[in-house]
């Protein structure tokens, strides 16, 4: 029989992925926080169909104060010199996070800590005054989505004009010199076959960084299911973008949600999957709340604590089992499949907590199992 990975670069037959799991098992035991994210706030002036967090025209009464969340991070440093480790990278996410009044100047105060930080936006609401305030709080880079060409974006996110005003977001960042700037883009039934038209739009746009995933089974995409993609168009968007891996134009990776499969893997990103929820990332809730991801399932097991009572480092140490033990051993599914120990059940937040299986197994769609 032939060996279906013959063709692997060396790299990877090498045993990169032993390396790689060996890492993995030693942050369940000794967990390295890398990254924070902070949901500044839930609400947002789109209404996209997928959306994990279901953002919008919200009335919020219980947004944690900017002054709570300086202290929390100040007594986060503290804990973290004293243990001799370095200041995780901060994500600013939503909702909308430019809808939080007073943002620049808080995360101004947190860049002055010494923590290096960047957003992920609609980029509607960034005009050159936005982008320069946020160039001056020390903003390093910025994610803006673009989840389809034209009106299809504009459907998406439910919004007239979101398309042009994301663009011209963009334009202003760069203008601004934000060291590192990214267009994200959501493959979707809609889009997905709106990729080149994307593209151009992008070089014109002088875009270096493009950075591309799938729509997820969670939050409003459940309720949507239309937009959902089947294992042709996975395949589609896999060779899409390792057919780009050489351009010369931008860097268009696929993101970091799936494993894909050792034959896959490294055409699509410099990096190896595995899901760092809980063993590298941590995130603040819009209310004060501690969780692993924000992009996972909110049960009230995953709630760990809240900045306005714990340290964020104490938390840290003491909670997040779940996602330091091996899902993939609780799965039917799971345990019996050759790729169990690389793609260890894939990422945490499309695993499905009632059945402990994964609501999408994408070595699976790829047929790579």
């Amino acid at each position: 029989m032939r060996d279906k990975y013959a063709d692997l670069p060396d790299y990877v037959k090498a045993g990169h992925f032993k390396k790689l799991n060996k890492y993995k098992e030693s942050l369940r035991k000794d967990p390295k926080l890398k990254s924070l994210f902070i949901e500044a706030t839930l609400r947002c002036n789109e209404h996209c169909v997928h959306c994990g967090s279901n953002c919008g025209d919200l009335v919020l009464k219980d947004e944690v104060e900017d002054k709570q969340i300086i202290e929390a991070l100040e007594i986060l440093k503290e804990d973290l010199i004293l243990e001799s480790e370095p200041l995780p990278f901060i994500s600013v996410t939503g909702g909308e996070p430019l809808l939080r009044k007073g943002l620049c100047d808080m995360m101004r105060q947190i860049h002055d800590m010494g923590y290096k930080w960047g957003m992920t936006t609609n980029g509607t609401l960034i005009t050159e005054e936005v982008a320069k305030g946020l160039k001056n709080a020390g903003m390093y880079s910025v994610s803006i989505s673009l989840d389809g060409y034209g009106k299809t974006h504009d459907e998406f996110r439910q919004k007239e004009g979101a398309y042009e005003e994301a663009l011209k977001g963009f334009d202003n960042l760069i203008k601004a010199e934000i060291p590192v700037c990214m267009i994200t883009t959501v493959v979707h039934k809609k889009n997905i076959g709106e990729l080149d038209s994307i593209y151009e739009e992008l070089v014109l746009h002088k875009v270096k960084n493009w950075r591309i995933i799938n729509v997820e089974p969670i939050g409003r995409a459940c309720k949507n299911k239309e937009i959902m993609l089947d294992s042709k168009d996975y395949k589609y968007v896999i060779d899409y973008i390792a057919s780009r891996s050489d351009d010369a134009n931008m860097d268009v990776i696929y993101s970091c949600n799936h494993y894909l499969g050792l034959p896959n893997e490294r055409k699509v990103r410099p990096w190896y999957f595995f899901c760092r929820a809980g063993i590298q990332v941590a995130s603040i809730q819009y209310n004060g709340d501690i969780c692993a991801c924000l992009d996972i399932e909110r049960r009230p097991e995953f709630n760990y604590g809240n900045i306005k009572k714990d340290r964020i480092y104490d938390v840290w140490k003491n909670g997040f089992r779940v996602f330091r033990e091996h899902k993939e051993e609780k799965s039917e599914m799971c345990k019996k499949c050759p790729e169990k120990e690389n793609c260890q059940g894939g990422g945490y937040h499309t695993w499905d907590f009632e059945t402990n299986n994964p609501r999408i197994c994408m070595p699976k769609e790829l047929d790579i199992i």
